[in-house]
């Protein structure tokens, strides 16, 4: 559509002048173009609308950009260095690791950088499928280091970690249910919807309407998975 191709074009501009691409840290609102607001505007779009569509097309331009740089450092054969920021500090290598930040925090931020790498938000590539076992070392340390991982995602300032963590659940959920393997299915999903609780929590009342529409998004998917499991199990009062 115009207004897709719009907040496209204008989108991928902004992301070429950015220099900070990070795929491991929540996207920032990128500034909406003045040309670009007149142009939607004229199409009869409201300002909330306006900014929704051009979020999601930067969304999708960073997420190529970020992409386009890991294949580039991976062909280069360079070390790839994760920090992220937490409610506890900054993790990195090098840095002491803050008290109240999970032992192997590691394993988070390699997974999330592979679900990055290979995330489709057209939904019709499922390259982040070939990263199952990352996504297993992860969930492993989730199952044994519940009782730091739970208490870190109950922190408003740790919701982007949620938030990834989320998404990273629900792949390998999906995964094992389509392979068939049902009961570690179940088991992602059990701890998908604990981690999922702690983020619906921190997002409520959110001043970042984003936010609010991510958790929903996953929500929803979290439902969808668990429903299509019921159904392979015959569990049919559960669907």
């Amino acid at each position: 559509s115009e207004v897709k191709k719009a907040c496209s074009k204008a989108a991928k501009r902004s992301c070429a002048a950015a220099t900070d691409v990070s795929p491991t840290s929540p996207l920032d609102p990128l500034h909406v173009p003045d040309a670009v607001c007149q142009k939607l505007a004229g199409m009869g779009l409201s300002d909330l609308a306006v900014e929704r569509e051009f979020r999601d097309a930067a969304l999708d331009a960073r997420m190529k950009e970020s992409n386009k740089l890991h294949r580039e450092v991976r062909r280069a054969g360079r070390p790839v260095l994760h920090v992220s920021g937490t409610a506890f500090g900054m993790v990195g290598p090098g840095l002491p690791l803050p008290a109240g930040v999970p032992a192997n925090f590691a394993l988070k931020q390699v997974a999330t950088t592979a679900f990055f790498e290979g995330m489709s938000r057209s939904g019709k590539s499922l390259g982040n499928l070939k990263h199952e076992r990352l996504y297993r070392e992860f969930f492993d340390d989730l199952a044994a280091d519940r009782a730091a991982w739970l208490p870190f995602f109950e922190h408003e300032e740790n919701h982007q970690h949620a938030e990834n963590t989320c998404g990273i659940l629900g792949t390998l959920a999906t995964i094992y249910r389509q392979r068939g393997a049902l009961d570690d299915c179940e088991a992602v999903l059990d701890m998908e919807q604990e981690v999922l609780a702690r983020y619906e929590r921190v997002s409520v009342g959110a001043a970042d309407p984003a936010q609010v529409r991510c958790c929903e998004g996953l929500a929803h998917k979290y439902r969808v998975i668990r429903y299509n499991l019921c159904l392979q199990r015959q569990r049919f009062p559960q669907c």
